[in-house]
């Protein structure tokens, strides 16, 4: 929130009085996020206006038409036009005709100036096309356009890769596609990929439980779409990162269809330098698009369908002596190359109309169905199924009048989207400290079922007067979950903890287990087996319902063990509410002031009720009239984000009035469960008989009682400068403050704790000694993100088109995990009472970045050897990340529960350490052949990778430093004072090159 009524107050009467400013005519940008528009003046050749004239423009794909007169300020306006080929003609009586042909991309406006002669009224003078004008720009943002979507390398086709193709754009570094852990998979301004906003023709396509993406659908299937990474319009919302506007395709007056093979094999592949041999891998898309008219002029369609087959091996650099243990204890595990697979098919059809000139309207159904089967990487083997469904309906209908200068659109959506996850076998997740590398086997949050319904319906309003653009806008969604349709199963098959188990006690020296051992009876002395053997015969005396005959000798002896029992449905309905007016003002005829205002109400099941968020936004871009290819451009806002449901999900389950327990168990008790079928406890609703919960070994989710939404203060100020016709050349500095990030912190640890007894310490050195952890979600953290980048883009013409930035930043916050795969790449806090001390660089900090993305027809040279061919590619450059240096032992005795040991070696902060860089090159080379004209044949082969650079994966390295006999860390070594990572701890890497052939028919 703002904090107090009084700055938001001042903010709406600056906004009132804004709203009825007429002083110069708008030439400001007021298109919407699926459409742009275009502004202009129309005088004479003595530089007055013409009062009067007509304005019509015409779509050539569709011959959609749209008319407006020249107003007295001699302006005109024709904004929500969809993108496309477009031309505009003038006419006025006395005066020669003008056209011209121009293209519309989406979220921007053409500035069209117009100078009539007079002359023969009947013929039409066609102008060039006006160079690339950005004087209505103060957001940071990005077009990608179909002629890059068609043309650009980008692996898999998944078209959301497109955006880190944009400044100040990266790979989330906790990604996690599919599973209850997903996010958007993309890093705004060094955000979170969780609070991204990604719409499909101006509707929702987010997962609000974690902040994932649904399903999408073919990258033939998009016509263009915009990335916004900063200082958006009042319009967008729901996101403190970036936005990400997409535009399905349409058909038109002309048949078009095309045919579609991408493929690639192990045959084609670099092998993988973790590996020794090639492990077999093949991947096939295909697919086709079909569209057309209907009835000529007045009803269209458009339709797409491909199909995703990948057959691949995830590499598992588990030592092979681990492997034998394993496979003993009956985990069907195996070292090196392990199989996995993935299966997508999407289709999409649309339908357009324009009953009348006055309105127009589309429909579009898409669904695509997902199977993978996951086996995880490196030293994590997580075996599980994820199946995957998504089927939407949509529609907008606008309705135009030219003579209010109003335009209105109704947006409607009906998702049903299902996800779910199964793990092979039902064993329970195990962690095993070893030293060179800690290994997990298993998961724990699968088995997991998710059905939720979307409905959405949004309604936007665009009036012009003068020199004011208004528009206004609410929308509504409401997602409802089947409780018989949900559940999670978190825990529900245990998870135990291998570490090193030490059995003696002051002045009695007895045998000690390493984790190794501790996890595998076939690796112990005769003289550790016979203490054990003592041990059976002695613990049923000493620890009453132990087992009787329990050979410990010849089974795992985990540290820890914890498995829940409960009620496993959850139900995180979620009403979503917002309002927006934004007012674009023109206060000269080369100085533009936006202003808007938004407000979002967010209600979730399970979390504590909020009277919603006002969202202030100002921007203003000038262009001095001495240097006219000059533009200066600044914006200001505050921008909130909706917090992901997951936090809902944990509190029904493990908060006060929780539907599961938990059971922990520490040896020897630990060993019962362990020593059963399957390594667990029998799936049940109730404790297992003769075993209770202790509060004080247990934890509690909860919510903060004042839980605030998410926010960040964005600030840029950018100078455009356009050089020829063609490029724009930016500076740009960028500010970001996250505020009232969330995460998950436990306010009840061990703070006293008892030397060599971690039961005895949990039990009694908690700050509260009655009760267990008490983990709670916070809204209660921060970040920092500057940036300086500077940027070039020259729009496609003269045969070749490029987009070039560099961007050097740097990130700061004390965000705590907010999930699983958070908490991997970050651990818990080493003390959580002081979450303050966790301040460090971020680990999505990236201090350099670099990436140029282009398309050169070759045939510009006008050669035969050329004629035909296309190059295009996309270079990135990233310098290292940082990782946590972490013991992977209990050092302080705080014995947590939930979560990964998160001590540090001593006087270490968070994030100290730095991982190599990243630099990729991908490569796309097509020839096009022209067949009887109406036919095309493209083949093209594209290498991703090229230079078959070995990029280490930072989340894929060995980051655990345990403390020798004499409890001293033997760390890396340092370079500008951050401990690089040496080759002997890299685990994993990103694809090495990779060929893949392609071939399309269109017609």
């Amino acid at each position: 929130m703002l904090g107090s009524a009084r700055p938001l107050l001042f903010y709406c009467i600056f906004l009132s009085i804004s709203l009825t400013c007429s002083v110069y005519p708008a030439l400001a940008q007021f298109s919407g996020s699926t459409t742009g528009a275009i502004s202009g003046t129309v005088k004479d050749t003595q530089g007055k206006t013409v009062v009067g004239a007509n304005i019509e423009i015409k779509q050539k794909e569709t011959n959609l038409e749209r008319k407006v007169k020249v107003a007295e300020t001699g302006i005109y306006n024709l904004s929500q036009l969809p993108p496309g080929l477009y031309e505009i003609k003038v006419s006025a009586e006395g005066f020669s005709q003008q056209s011209q042909k121009l293209t519309i991309n989406i979220g921007r406006t053409l500035v069209v100036n117009f100078v009539l002669s007079i002359g023969d009224t009947s013929a039409v003078i066609e102008v060039n096309s006006s160079a690339p004008n950005d004087i209505e720009k103060t957001e940071s943002s990005t077009n990608i356009v179909e002629k890059s979507i068609n043309n650009l390398p980008i692996n898999i086709r998944n078209f959301l890769d497109f955006s880190t193709t944009a400044a100040r754009v990266i790979v989330d570094r906790f990604q996690v596609f599919g599973g209850n852990s997903g996010t958007s998979g993309l890093s705004f301004n060094g955000q979170s990929g969780r609070f991204n906003n990604i719409t499909i023709d101006g509707l929702d396509n987010n997962i609000f439980i974690t902040g994932g993406v649904r399903t999408t659908f073919s990258q033939d299937a998009i016509k263009e779409f915009q990335i916004l990474s900063d200082g958006y319009s009042a319009e967008f919302g729901r996101a403190i990162g970036g936005v990400v506007n997409i535009v399905t395709r349409g058909g038109s007056n002309a048949p078009h269809g095309s045919l579609f093979l991408f493929n690639r094999n192990d045959k084609t592949s670099t092998r993988d330098p973790f590996l020794s041999l090639k492990p077999p891998y093949s991947q096939s898309q295909l697919g086709l698009t079909f569209s057309g008219p209907i009835k000529r002029d007045k009803l269209f369609f458009f339709t797409s369908f491909e199909r995703l087959s990948i057959k691949q091996n995830n590499i598992i650099t588990i030592s092979n002596s681990f492997v034998a243990a394993a496979q003993r204890q009956g985990f069907i595990i195996n070292n090196g190359a392990a199989p996995r697979s993935n299966k997508i098919s999407s289709l999409l059809v649309r339908f357009d109309a324009n009953p009348t000139p006055n309105y127009n309207l589309w429909v579009r159904y898409n669904s695509a169905f997902e199977r993978n089967f996951i086996v995880g990487n490196s030293a994590i083997v997580d075996e599980k199924r994820n199946r995957r469904s998504d089927n939407a309906i949509a529609t907008s209908g606008t309705y135009t009048n030219a003579k209010l200068n109003l335009v209105n659109e109704t947006r409607f959506l009906y998702n049903v989207y299902s996800e779910n996850t199964s793990p092979n076998p039902n064993f329970p997740q195990v962690s095993i400290a070893l030293p060179e590398s800690p290994i997990q086997l298993g998961s724990i949050d699968s088995p997991f079922s998710i059905k939720q319904n979307f409905y959405q319906v949004s309604n936007n309003t665009t009036i012009i007067r003068n020199s004011n653009k208004l528009k206004f806008g609410i929308d509504f969604l409401f997602i409802n979950q089947p409780r018989n349709k949900n559940f999670e199963e978190l825990l529900f098959n245990g998870a135990a903890q291998f570490m090193p188990l030490n059995f003696s006690e002051p002045g009695i020296i007895r045998p000690s287990l390493s984790a190794l051992q501790s996890f595998d009876p076939s690796s112990r002395s005769p003289e550790q087996r016979a203490f054990l053997n003592f041990l059976s015969l002695v613990l049923p005396d000493i620890i009453s319902g132990f087992p009787k005959g329990l050979p410990l000798a010849d089974l795992p002896l985990p540290a820890s063990y914890i498995q829940t029992f409960g009620d496993t449905s959850i139900n995180v309905n979620q009403k979503n509410f917002s309002f927006y007016l934004q007012n674009d003002i023109n206060l000269g005829p080369n100085l533009i002031f936006k202003a808007g205002i938004r407000y979002d109400l967010n209600r979730f099941e399970s979390l504590p009720k909020n009277m919603g968020n006002f969202s202030p936004r100002i921007g203003i871009s000038y262009q001095p009239k001495k240097i006219p290819n000059l533009n200066i451009r600044a914006s200001y806002g505050l921008f909130f984000g909706s917090l992901p449901t997951l936090a809902g999900i944990l509190t029904q389950h493990f908060g006060v009035n929780a539907r599961l327990q938990t059971l922990a168990l520490f040896f020897p008790s630990s060993v019962i469960p362990f020593s059963m079928p399957n390594h667990n406890f029998p799936k049940s609703s109730q404790i297992p008989d003769g075993f209770s919960v202790t509060p004080q070994i247990s934890a509690t989710f909860f919510a903060q009682s004042d839980l605030k939404n998410s926010y960040s203060q964005q600030t840029n100020l950018t100078s455009d400068y356009l050089i020829g016709k063609e490029t724009i050349i930016s500076l740009s500095y960028n500010f970001v403050r996250g505020l009232k990030l969330p995460g998950v912190r436990n306010i009840n640890p061990v703070i006293h704790p008892i030397t060599n007894d971690l039961v005895l310490s949990l039990l009694q050195g908690r700050a509260d000694p009655t009760k267990g952890e008490l983990r709670e979600f916070e809204s209660a953290f921060d970040s920092y993100y500057h940036a300086l980048t500077i940027s070039i883009n020259r729009r496609f013409a003269n045969k070749i088109g490029f987009l070039a930035s560099y961007v050097f930043s740097k990130n700061i916050d004390n965000a705590l995990p907010f999930s699983t795969n958070e908490e991997i790449v970050t651990g818990n806090p080493v003390n959580p009472l002081f979450p303050a001390n966790e301040r460090g660089l971020s680990s999505q900090d990236t201090r350099s970045r670099f990436v140029f993305s282009g398309i050169w027809d070759m045939n510009y040279f006008r050669k035969p050897i050329f004629k035909d061919f296309q190059l295009s590619a996309i270079l990135k450059l990233n310098s290292g990340q940082p990782y946590n240096l972490l013991t992977g032992v209990d050092l302080d005795m705080n014995g947590e529960i939930f979560g990964s040991v998160a001590d540090r070696p001593a006087g270490l902060g968070r994030n100290a350490g730095i991982t190599p860089g990243f630099a990729s090159l991908d490569l796309r080379l097509m020839r096009s052949i022209t067949i009887a004209e109406r036919y095309k044949f493209q083949a093209s082969i594209e290498a991703f990778n090229f230079f078959n650079k070995v990029n280490i994966d930072p989340n894929n390295i060995n980051n655990i430093f345990p403390p020798d006999e004499n409890n001293n860390f033997l760390l890396p070594p340092q370079r500008n004072g951050r401990y690089i990572v040496t080759p002997d701890r890299y685990l994993g890497a990103f694809a090495p090159r990779q060929l893949q052939l392609s071939f399309r028919l269109i017609f």
